[in-house]
């Protein structure tokens, strides 16, 4: 576990400039903190999963090995600063009655980030392994997104709180015979009845009452569709409705993070078609600003194939764009105070610039491209995402993206920049210094939908009629639309965009031609035949070219697997990005 130090604040993560079309662009950008990467220690490695490989000469205290593919998934610190949370698996245990062999599976932990040790020698403490059964009834896998209560008592890992009956989680007196992990539920049926709504990356509100996360479902064409929800935590100690029936934390007063009174990101008058980026579209939720004022959340993007990171107000549903960088950004974690924040992005590995590095180009065929494109992200389980400091406002094009929290070392095996760093959960980080409590919020979300259980009929977003259109740009120039959709699905299946000297910002100008088909391959998959043809002059110049024979790809959103036939090239003032090979 590498732990980046960087000048008072704490982070754990376990250039194409221009400027176009940036929410906010800071006065002055930030000097560059000095950073140093700290390697955190954690359980030792066993070879195999054998029972009984974790040995006494492997662990002289008897307290855990971890497998050569943990897939230890970082979490953030204790409110004190001195610990990190983190899930990981244990493995190799002897069989019972060893005191050793309860730990096994996937588990949390708290690592000291002071060089201190518990009781038991170790630097790290197992804060679930061992607690009986009855304390634990109806929770599920800890493997996802470990976060703290600010009251070192409770914390959160997948769709569980965990809980000390006598005082904070670190403490010895924290026994797993005093430690309890209740499930968090959802209801989704009118009546309450049944296990509750599939719920997925949960991320704690700052006041430690509210939470946000993700459910999945499907489109009325099929296809597979996401939104994000915002709700209130209760403890229910005897349900008397739903499954389990023993006691567990309902999110209760619950909204959907969709705006349906509100702007949409595209809309049609006449033969004009409008882009507006005032509009909420939190595609999927990706937690809070520090002091908890604001939503942060991949939505619907404002450069075509760029997918980048927005903040949405609580209350006023004020939209900024937080990064506008080419890359993929998706995990993010904000310092206490509100000031700095971490991202995890693509930038600098060039993955994403085929698609994305051409600047200025309006999101009109990302209307169906989009799942597939943010697909291209990951390739299976290998992420491409490095660990990035920014401040408060985020990039600040074109001077500013940030800088790159692992960026000393020589990049060789091991090293704190290996190019296979597989970053892969949220950053956090820690203050040395008191910040008041986050007093709790509204449960209201005014733009937002309430939700009601059993009402599954949440409003599509991106609902565009066919037909042909005329989008000016906001500087200068337009592009002539053409929107067809399939008779099957009655969705848009093909998008066609012509440019003339198109602008909306008066420093990128496009000309040229693209189009995409889209053929659903399954309510995940869709196979995209591209032919593009776009020329960008103005600040810099670039191209955006596909093969004669078109650039036809798939790339399921759930596998993250890339196959093409055909190429995708961009050129950006002299730069050639080229598309991924197959299945890498």
């Amino acid at each position: 576990m590498l732990f980046p130090i960087l000048g008072g604040l704490l982070p754990l993560s376990l250039e194409i400039v221009s400027s176009v079309l940036s929410a906010a662009v800071a006065e002055s950008t930030p000097s560059p903190e000095p950073i140093e990467v700290v390697q955190l220690p954690l359980p030792p490695v066993v070879p195999t999963d054998d029972v009984g490989a974790c040995t006494r000469r492997v662990n002289p205290h008897g307290t855990g090995c971890m497998g050569k593919t943990s897939l230890m998934q970082g979490g953030n610190f204790s409110p004190d600063g001195n610990y990190v949370w983190a899930s990981l698996n244990f493995t190799g245990a002897p069989a019972a009655p060893d005191p050793a062999s309860i730990y096994t599976g996937v588990q949390l932990i708290m690592v000291s980030t002071n060089g201190t040790n518990f009781s038991t020698g170790d630097p790290w403490k197992c804060v679930t392994c061992g607690i009986p059964e009855n304390n634990k009834v109806g929770s599920t896998s800890l493997s996802d997104y470990p976060q703290t209560f600010t009251d070192g008592r409770r914390a959160m890992a997948g769709a569980n709180i965990i809980e000390c009956r006598v005082g904070q989680l670190a403490s010895d007196e924290c026994t797993p015979d005093q430690i309890y992990i209740y499930p968090i539920r959802m209801s989704n049926k009118a009546d309450d009845s049944g296990s509750g709504a599939s719920i997925r990356e949960l991320r704690l509100h700052p006041d430690d009452v509210h939470l946000g996360f993700n459910s999945y479902s499907t489109t009325s064409s099929g296809q597979l569709n996401e939104n994000g929800y915002f709700g209130r935590l209760h403890f229910n100690e005897s349900p008397t409705t739903g499954s389990p029936r023993s006691a567990r934390y309902d999110i209760v007063n619950v909204t959907v993070l969709i705006s349906p009174n509100g702007l949409q990101p595209y809309n049609v008058t006449g033969d004009r078609l409008y882009i507006n980026r005032e509009a909420i579209t939190v595609g999927e939720f990706r937690g809070f600003t520090g002091r908890g004022n604001e939503v942060l959340y991949i939505g619907s993007p404002w450069e075509s194939c760029n997918v980048d990171l927005f903040a949405v107000h609580l209350t006023t549903g004020r939209v900024r764009r937080v990064t506008t960088h080419p890359g993929y950004v998706d995990p993010v974690g904000d310092s206490p105070d509100g000031r700095w924040q971490v991202i995890l992005d693509t930038r600098g590995t060039d993955r994403m610039e085929f698609l994305s590095g051409m600047r200025g180009v309006p999101p009109v065929t990302d209307l169906i491209t989009i799942a597939t494109v943010s697909s291209v992200r990951n390739n299976g389980v290998r992420r491409y995402f490095q660990p990035w400091l920014l401040d408060a406002q985020g990039d600040h094009d074109p001077n500013y993206y940030g800088q790159q929290v692992n960026a000393d070392g020589n990049r060789q095996p091991g090293s704190v920049n290996d190019p296979n760093w597989n970053a892969g959960a949220d950053p956090r980080c820690r203050q040395p210094y008191h910040t008041d409590p986050v007093h709790p919020v509204s449960d209201t979300v005014p733009w937002g939908l309430p939700y009601t259980p059993g009402n599954t009929s949440i409003p599509e977003v991106l609902n565009v009629p066919p037909g042909n259109f005329t989008l000016h740009g906001l500087h200068s120039g337009l592009a002539h639309v053409v929107l067809q959709i399939s008779e099957a699905t009655s969705s848009i299946n093909f998008i066609s965009a012509t440019y003339h000297n198109y602008s909306d910002d008066g420093l990128h100008y496009i000309n040229g031609y693209e189009s995409v088909a889209a053929t659903m391959v399954s309510y995940s998959s869709t196979r995209l035949d591209w032919y593009s043809n776009l020329t960008g002059t103005g600040v810099s110049s670039s191209t955006k070219i596909t093969s004669p024979d078109g650039f036809h790809v798939v790339d399921d959103a759930m596998t993250n697997i890339f196959h093409a036939n055909g190429t995708l090239i961009t050129t950006v003032d002299g730069v050639v990005y080229k598309q991924p090979l197959n299945e890498a």
